[in-house]
């Protein structure tokens, strides 16, 4: 049975703007069955009618038309909440700060200033290419417990203003002094010599990067967390106290007042200041307004549920930039707002699973060998390995960033699942030892504990993740992936208006017919399309794409019928105009040859006539008749091959003409199909008087609707060799 099943449209694959030509299959009636899903039918199809088969009905699957949009409005049916419920969950909502972004004119630069000067780690670095611009992450510790840097650099910018708003980030080290004479070594900048606050007794000292952002050192002992501050200027300090108690949940720390030095500072963040990283706002006596430029960027914070903390960002005052709901490209919701001074702040949903996971069934996945076309950052993929336990799941994308961007994650992934196992362990047995249970008890239970691990849990599962999953590098439609490997299950998720729009309907083609041969017998096709609407929104990465989104003729919602119905008629229906293609460009060499063998006949008439004045004789009258008889059969049989070449352009224009119909009938709503680089309305004028020789002239009609540039090539070269173009 053929699974179909809605889904969203978020993942966006990163492929380059390659030209695909036209291509052949050879697609057997007899390939054994195979089925797939398609994320937005809702309906099934037996394997009897699948591929090839015009007698097609659509059978409505058992409970299997599960909207994605249902997970959604699920979601979204927490705003609905009462204010009360809201500011209550905001209080027990888990929270920490993970990210600040901010833009920087040379990166390389800036990562190797942080991780000499300051003692950073480069966690990672991706560059997209197709959005000019390339991040990198940086801090003290792994993004999933550390508050990080990601630096942003935008293609062709190396200068940015930070204005009057933002003030500093702060980095706890253990000597301040020693900090700052390595930084003067390495050519740092330093604002501010090392020395106690003013007011108090803490060391600090200020330095500055190659892009103007300041640092304040703070001398402390060891902390989990160096990267320990962001400040930022604010106009109504009070307001932004309320505003991020209720909105995202911080405490108030601290707050000091500097009557002396006209300032007022408030220290708000999700623990103590020695071990959290924590926001500072700064209140500088009767400023209310500052310049924000155009450097910094944002804040990211995590939380259980961006639905609901948009809806708190309302209630205290902010205003919403971005609606709650994943990223383009990765599973992760955010929603981004602005507090009451301008500054950006996102929240960041720390749910670890990808909803579409809702709706996949574990036995299109259990034991089953996979293949994740598209795979993005691997979350998905690891994330159906996991949960479906797979026998084994490889994800392949054409950008060798988000295979990097993978392997982190599948990392990340194995090292959080090791540390969970450790720590249920331990937990186990600090509940025996404080039993006094005697050491055969222990031994008991741990056996236990093991007899019930090898009950719940599948082979796959007994195995590390990293045995499981594998990423590689690919391009999909251009590669030659190894056919003797097969799959059960090939997952193609929000990934083929990214084909479509780089290598056109070809491209798309080639995407079904190569994942058609990867599939087992009764292997399954997950496949997720994306609207038609987001082709338009993107038509305009490159000139390619834009090229191709004009001369798309199969939208998405003609995807079922291009999979389960009429993929080999169109397949050779594209082999035909191949065909003619290469037919047609026969047809003027042809020609070149003809005027070629007339020409010669006809030398050779003039050279018998010289030698008939010049040598008079029966035997020499006798050849030249039979020469000239000769020459007449083969003039004859040139004739001849005009008229099988006019009846075979007419056959070829035929099968053209019915193929565009035959293509139309089946798309109903497209008018006509633009068929480019086929010479497929030559008609051949065949003129079978004597003049033909003496003239030197054959003529030619090239009817009307032949590309221009297929006209322009006939035209030179009917002008190279003396035939005439008839309009």
């Amino acid at each position: 049975m053929v699974r179909i099943i809605p889904m969203a449209s978020t993942i966006r694959p990163s492929l380059s703007s390659l030209k695909l030509p036209l291509l052949r299959f050879a697609l057997s009636p007899h390939s054994p069955p195979r089925r797939l899903s398609m994320m937005h039918l809702g309906s099934a199809v037996p394997q009897s009618q699948f591929f090839g088969l015009k007698a097609a009905k659509l059978l409505r699957g058992e409970g299997n038309s599960m909207a994605m949009a249902a997970a959604g409005n699920a979601a979204q049916a927490s705003t609905a909440a009462t204010q009360e419920n809201v500011l209550e969950w905001v209080k027990k909502d888990k929270r920490r700060m993970l990210h600040v972004v901010y833009r920087v004119g040379d990166l390389d630069r800036t990562i190797k200033f942080y991780t000499e000067c300051l003692g950073m780690k480069l966690l990672r670095k991706r560059d997209i290419p197709e959005e000019r611009y390339t991040n990198a992450f940086l801090g003290y510790g792994p993004e999933d417990s550390h508050f990080v840097i990601e630096l942003t650099y935008n293609y062709g910018v190396d200068k940015y203003d930070i204005g009057t708003g933002f003030g500093h980030f702060g980095i706890a080290v253990e000597d301040v002094a020693k900090t700052v004479e390595l930084i003067k070594a390495k050519g740092g900048k330093v604002t501010r010599e090392p020395g106690p606050v003013k007011g108090g007794t803490t060391v600090i000292a200020f330095v500055e990067d190659f892009d103007g952002y300041k640092f304040e050192l703070l001398e402390r002992g060891p902390t989990p967390e160096p990267l320990c501050q962001v400040m930022l200027r604010v106009g109504d300090l009070d307001r932004s106290i309320k505003f991020y108690e209720k909105a995202f949940g911080m405490e108030l720390l601290r707050k000091r007042d500097n009557p002396e030095y006209k300032y007022t500072i408030a220290m708000m963040g999700y623990g103590p200041e020695d071990k959290n990283v924590v926001l500072e706002l700064t209140y500088n006596y009767g400023v209310t307004e500052y310049e924000k430029g155009n450097a910094y960027a944002q804040i990211a914070i995590g939380t259980d549920d961006v639905y609901k903390t948009a809806e708190a960002i309302k209630l205290a005052g902010g205003k919403i930039t971005r609606e709650p709901g994943p990223l383009p490209g990765i599973s992760t919701k955010i929603t981004a707002c602005l507090d009451p001074d301008g500054w950006k702040a996102i929240g960041q949903d720390l749910e670890e699973e990808d909803p579409r996971l809702k709706v996949l069934k574990k036995e299109w996945f259990e034991d089953k060998d996979c293949l994740d076309i598209g795979c993005n950052s691997g979350i998905i993929t690891i994330q159906i390995a996991k949960k479906f336990e797979c026998r084994s799941i490889l994800g392949i994308d054409i950008d060798s960033n988000r295979i990097e961007d993978s392997y982190w994650h599948l990392k990340k992934f194995v090292k959080l699942e090791s540390a969970r196992k450790t720590h249920a362990k331990s937990s186990k047995l600090e509940v025996a030892e404080s039993a006094n249970s005697p050491e055969q008890s222990v031994t008991a239970s741990s056996n236990e504990e093991t007899k019930g691990i090898s009950r719940d849990c599948s082979p796959s599962m007994k195995r590390d993740l990293c045995d499981i999953v594998s990423f590689r590098q690919e391009n999909f439609v251009q590669s030659r992936h190894p056919r003797e490997k097969q799959y059960d299950t090939i997952l193609c998720l929000s990934v083929t208006k990214w084909v479509h729009l780089n290598w056109g309907d070809d491209g798309l083609i080639a995407l079904f017919s190569k994942i058609w041969g990867l599939l087992l017998p009764g292997g399954i096709l997950v496949l997720e399309p994306q609207p038609w609407k987001s082709y338009q929104n993107n038509r305009q990465v490159s000139e390619t794409t834009a090229i191709n989104y004009k001369n798309i003729i199969f939208h998405p919602e003609c995807f079922r019928e291009i999979l389960l119905d009429k993929l080999i008629e169109v397949v050779l229906l594209k082999e035909e105009i191949e065909e003619a293609n290469q037919e047609a460009s026969l047809l003027l060499s042809k020609i070149n040859r003809r005027k070629n063998d007339l020409r010669k006949l006809e030398e050779r008439i003039k050279k018998k006539k010289r030698q008939i004045g010049g040598r008079r004789g029966r035997r020499a009258r006798s050849l030249l008749k039979l020469q000239i008889e000769e020459a007449k059969s083969e003039i004859n049989l040139k004739e001849n091959d005009f008229d099988e070449v006019q009846v075979r352009i007419g056959k070829m224009n035929r099968r053209l003409v019915q193929g565009r119909t035959k293509l139309c009938r089946q798309l109903r709503s497209v008018e006509s199909i633009r068929v480019n680089n086929v010479v497929e309305l030559i008609e051949i004028v065949n003129l079978k008087d004597e003049d033909c020789l003496d003239a030197e002239v054959v003529k030619v009609k090239v009817s009307e609707g032949v590309d221009d540039s297929i006209r322009c090539e006939i035209v030179q070269e009917a002008t190279a060799n003396k035939i005439k173009i008839v309009d």
